[in-house]
């Protein structure tokens, strides 16, 4: 992404250092508050030195907290979301630095795959729980990240834009999303968009970022950076009364109830606050030591959504379904012997109006190594193994998904 981020997303990137090293994102939106009583709040804590880090539950209400999910080596999660009904949860999972969508029961069991193009994160679902929203890393438009839309199942993604933070509307109508404005990023603006493509800007900035729709639908919830400063702010649906109502660190979320907005508060805990600004309190106590960060909202009891209500987004202001595109990555030899002084030979491609061509500057990392390949899609490399195993091949370009080939090296004869 070029230019400058907002502030509002910059500073607790700073705080959480190498702690979110696996995934070297900008934290995501808090969703959508469906309509509901409220229930648990889940969120992503992670120590602000050294120790476990993973996804966790609370009762906002007074009662315990509770690890869902624990963070694996090489692992990094973020965005943690609930399903409209409330009884699953989505979330990021980046392995090796390579960011993909799962979804898994309420408890932490049965956890599914959502996508497999390594460049898919922060998921917001739909209010029938149909499709899901997400961004990517490395495919941009405009010089930014992309907003996609697809069906729950990982299936069909569709091309909405530029822009991070997307957000459905509960009545599935428009999807908030934040955009940077003028040339070089320098305004990041709040804006809302239709089925049919019709955008409407909200907010001027200067930082605004991380909408969270109050479950009427007649508000958005926002962070805005001004000067050294985080506010939570609050606007009407068509972009008037705007109101401040407190400093926060980040990242507002919506009771079901429309009565109260959680946020990341002092000492990277977890606040909850009154809709009117008033009765703010702290609901975890572990920070600064462990980070507390990412809420949403758990919806209980919520009425069961109308199935065809976002039908108008089946075929997206986009038009028909638009896969991510991917480069593909040809490695000769795929196999070799730990000792032997080996030459790997790298060729990366790309199709283009049914014809397949070279495709020049993709980076590549193996083994230690980093290269690029050249005007006609090729790299190699000289490489003697000491260890058998399975070494990764990382190919990268931007405006492409992330591609991993393995390679096998075998022990000695």
């Amino acid at each position: 992404m070029g230019g400058r981020k907002p502030a509002v997303i910059s500073r607790l990137m700073r705080r959480l250092g190498l702690v979110l090293a696996v995934l070297v994102l900008a934290p995501p939106a808090a969703n959508a508050a469906f309509p509901g009583r409220n229930g648990l709040i889940v969120f992503y804590r992670t120590p602000a030195v050294a120790g476990p880090s993973g996804i966790y539950v609370v009762d906002p209400a007074g009662g315990g907290e509770r690890l869902i999910k624990q963070q694996g080596l090489n692992e990094g999660f973020q965005g943690p979301t609930w399903s409209p009904d409330g009884s699953k949860i989505a979330y990021t999972l980046g392995h090796s630095r390579v960011p993909d969508i799962e979804v898994m029961a309420a408890d932490g069991s049965g956890v599914k795959r959502v996508t497999n193009t390594g460049d898919a994160v922060d998921p917001a679902w739909s209010p029938d729980a149909s499709m899901m929203a997400f961004r990517t890393q490395m495919f941009s438009v405009q010089g930014y990240f992309a907003i996609f839309v697809m069906n729950a199942g990982g299936t069909r993604p569709r091309l909405l834009g530029p822009g991070i933070d997307a957000d459905w509307s509960p009545d599935c109508s428009r999807v908030a999303f934040v955009r940077p404005s003028g040339e070089f990023d320098r305004r990041f603006e709040i804006h809302t968009i239709a089925a049919d493509g019709t955008d409407r800007r909200l907010t001027s900035g200067p930082y605004d970022g991380q909408p969270s729709w109050s479950p009427d639908g007649r508000q958005l919830a926002f962070a805005r950076s001004e000067g050294n400063r985080t506010y939570l702010y609050v606007v009407n649906a068509d972009g008037t009364g705007e109101r401040r109502l407190r400093p926060i660190i980040q990242e507002p979320a919506w009771s079901p109830d429309g009565r109260q907005i959680a946020f990341v508060g002092e000492n990277v805990n977890l606040w909850v606050i009154n809709a009117d600004g008033t009765g703010a309190r702290a609901v975890t106590a572990t920070g600064p030591a462990f980070l507390n960060v990412q809420p949403d909202w758990q919806p209980v009891s919520a009425a069961r959504p109308d199935p065809h209500l976002c039908d108008a987004w089946r075929a997206g202001p986009a038009g028909p379904a638009q896969p991510l595109p991917r480069l593909r990555l040809s490695v000769r030899p795929r196999r070799t012997r730990v000792g032997k002084l080996t030459r790997f030979r790298f060729k990366s491609t790309v199709t283009r109006h049914g014809r397949r061509r070279p495709l020049r500057g993709v980076r590549i990392r193996f083994a230690g190594r980093r290269l690029r390949t050249n005007r006609r899609g090729r790299a190699s490399v000289v490489v003697r193994f000491r260890s058998p195993g399975h070494y990764r091949v990382r190919a990268t370009k931007r405006g492409y998904a992330r591609v991993v080939v393995r390679v096998q090296v075998l022990r000695r004869r």
